[in-house]
């Protein structure tokens, strides 16, 4: 039972942004919340409006193990944050809860992922409108089994671990919801985007357009493919899972015969040798970004 005396009476726009983004991909950094709604105050300041939203009983605090400390801060959200300000069919998407121990990781690099692309994005004029998690991707591919004349009936494909949706226009006030591509199974609006101005440059202006090049392909992913009809690139997200040898072949190989964009998200450490397989193999579908949260 939350006391009342510690409960929230108006939640900010930055507030909804933040539970809601904390849902989407289940769970957050006490770091990576800070560098997405907080990047030019100090930590107090972001740890004390924290505070405030746990002790409102909106989002919880939790201690996980990772490669780079024991007792990693983290937060997610509660199911009384999630059916006290979000509509149901927003609440059908968001993930609710401590995950378990073996997707505290591939989670946390979801969030990481979606700061990489926002900031690699914003200076070419693109942003995120949209992005699907792996719950919502199982529960679109388990409808399209069902549903005679998709693609899947009768089977059921393997799943992204997350999908993006990109597109055009400079990045939204928090709070504002923007339409995603369309599509079967596609929900009609996606997570609202980062707040203004994130990963932007310093003067505003946008750079030259890079290069295409095989040895870089998470640029020529986001940034060279060409757009839907409607404007909108549709890209899957795949975390690495530490595969190895004919594990890592075959999995390559399945990306690459489904044809779609799909962006291996994996560190630094593993970078290498996944690019080579990846140019061993020959798909010219799949990009690499590297991230390192909280390794």
């Amino acid at each position: 039972m939350v006391e009342k005396s510690t409960i929230i009476k108006i939640l900010t726009e930055r507030d909804r942004l933040l539970m809601r983004w904390i849902g989407t991909n289940g769970i957050a950094s006490f770091k990576q919340i800070q560098t997405v709604f907080w990047p030019g105050a100090t930590a107090r300041t972001c740890r004390e409006r924290l505070a405030l939203l746990e002790k409102s009983g909106l989002i919880e605090r939790h201690y996980v193990q990772t490669s780079r400390k024991r007792g990693e801060q983290v937060y997610t959200l509660t199911d009384h944050g999630a059916t006290e300000y979000f509509e149901a069919a927003m609440r059908k998407r968001l993930m609710v809860g401590l995950p378990t121990h073996t997707k505290v990781k591939q989670q946390l690099i979801a969030q990481e992922t979606w700061i990489a692309l926002e900031k690699m994005l914003a200076p070419y004029g693109k942003r995120i409108v949209n992005w699907q998690n792996e719950k919502e991707l199982r529960s679109e591919a388990a409808f399209l089994k069902r549903k005679p004349g998709s693609r899947t009936f009768g089977g059921l494909a393997d799943v992204a671990d997350a999908r993006v949706f990109i597109g055009m226009g400079s990045t939204v006030t928090p709070g504002q919801d923007e339409t995603g591509a369309t599509g079967e199974g596609q929900p009609a609006s996606g997570p609202a985007s980062l707040p203004r101005n994130f990963g932007s440059n310093d003067s505003g202006s946008k750079v030259a357009k890079p290069v295409s090049n095989s040895l870089h392909p998470a640029s020529f992913l986001v940034l060279d493919t060409p757009d839907y009809t409607d404007g909108i690139q549709r890209i899957d997200i795949e975390i690495d899972g530490q595969y190895y040898g004919q594990m890592l072949d075959n999995k390559i190989a399945k990306i690459a015969g489904g044809k779609l964009p799909t962006l291996w998200v994996t560190t630094s450490q593993r970078a290498e040798r996944i690019k080579s397989e990846i140019v061993r193999t020959g798909p010219s579908n799949i990009g690499v970004l590297i991230v390192d949260p909280l390794l």
